[in-house]
């Protein structure tokens, strides 16, 4: 179980990227929460940078009104601004991901504050 989540990036409360002691990084969208590892989380970065590609994990699904991002069977949907948000967290995050688990804890201090908070995109 995860004890030391830190943040990474944050748009606002229900929109957060965290990372545990373990390397899993907590994507926060609204009320949806994926758990993923940190290559993971770097074929997002790749696909939102490059959305003509799809990555075995993730799908982007593109219309006229919205887009639809796929992990599995789980969508977000992001309309308007929402996929440009969501790009800009993601790729705020993605230099601070740690990508083994013991590297991620050593990047918490004794109580278990980030040793470079993220701050708040606006």
């Amino acid at each position: 179980m995860c004890r030391f989540p830190v943040q990474l990036a944050q748009l606002d409360d229900l929109r957060v990227i965290t990372q545990c002691e373990h390397a899993t990084v907590a994507l926060v969208w609204g009320h949806c929460t994926w758990h993923l590892q940190p290559a993971d989380f770097f074929a997002l970065a790749d696909l939102l940078r490059r959305p003509e590609g799809a990555d075995a994990c993730f799908v982007l699904d593109e219309y006229s009104d919205k887009s639809l991002l796929w992990c599995g069977d789980s969508a977000l949907v992001l309309r308007g601004e929402a996929r440009a948000e969501l790009a800009a967290l993601v790729w705020q995050a993605t230099p601070l991901v740690e990508t083994e688990p013991g590297r991620a804890a050593r990047r918490l201090g004794r109580d278990g504050v980030f040793a470079a908070a993220a701050p708040m995109l606006h």
